[in-house]
């Protein structure tokens, strides 16, 4: 497969085999680290992933990314759901599960808890959001993110903000972070009468995820069985 990727794609290059069969090894590793945390890609979650990227590759358009999908990738949808698209959300999960570990990310867990305890003594989100957020694209904006479309949401902001209310103040963990949001607003004004969300954050990061992945994978037992 990898080679006729190499050929539909013009590179040009020598298919290392060996290169190659790391790649799968670490896939495989990543899917026994899943079932280990009893972590699981739902059918409903690759359907949802899939149609994003149709809908940024192709615009929406499923027939033509079929075909480029195809030509590109010599894959099936089926094929690329289970091959591609499950290994990085299984992967999104990974982190997902570490970041909401308070004893895996303690500092980052401190820093959360000193600011919620600045907000509950009357201290303002925005003052707290330019002091300490570490978000810099939105740090400018006071950490506010605009009216966006609810589904355009990270699935774990979605399930935690379901039923927010105006004013209300959640504390999220996602795959990038620690997120402390303020709800300015909801409506459902959007295309379609679809639901927005208006959003304020303080965005804490989390580290330390690719050195306890790379723990965790050198102690899954692997066994090679190669015939020559």
């Amino acid at each position: 497969l990898q080679k006729q990727l190499a050929d539909a794609q013009g590179l040009g290059v020598e298919v290392n085999a060996t290169d190659t069969f790391d790649q799968l090894l670490e896939s495989k590793k990543i899917e026994a680290l899943a079932n280990k945390y009893r972590l699981k890609v739902e059918k409903a979650e690759l359907d949802e992933e899939y149609n994003n990227i149709v809908k940024q590759y192709a615009n929406g358009d499923e027939n033509s990314f079929k075909v480029e999908l195809e030509k590109t990738y010599a894959m099936t949808p089926d094929e690329f759901k289970n091959d591609v698209i499950r290994q990085e959300l299984l992967q999104s999960q990974l982190v997902l599960w570490y970041n909401s570990q308070e004893d895996l990310n303690k500092d980052a867990y401190a820093k959360v808890k000193a600011l919620q305890d600045k907000l509950a003594n009357g201290q303002s989100i925005e003052d707290i959001i330019k002091a300490y957020s570490e978000d810099e694209n939105l740090k400018d904006f006071a950490g506010d993110s605009g009216m966006i479309s609810f589904d355009d949401l990270l699935p774990e902001f979605r399930k935690s903000l379901q039923d927010a209310k105006k004013d209300e103040i959640k504390f999220v963990v996602s795959r990038y972070g620690l997120h402390i949001l303020k709800v300015l607003d909801t409506n459902n004004d959007g295309e379609n009468g679809a639901k927005q969300i208006h959003l304020k954050q303080v965005y804490q990061k989390t580290e330390g995820f690719q050195k306890w992945l790379l723990e965790q994978s050198d102690n899954v037992r692997v066994i090679k069985l190669l015939k020559f």
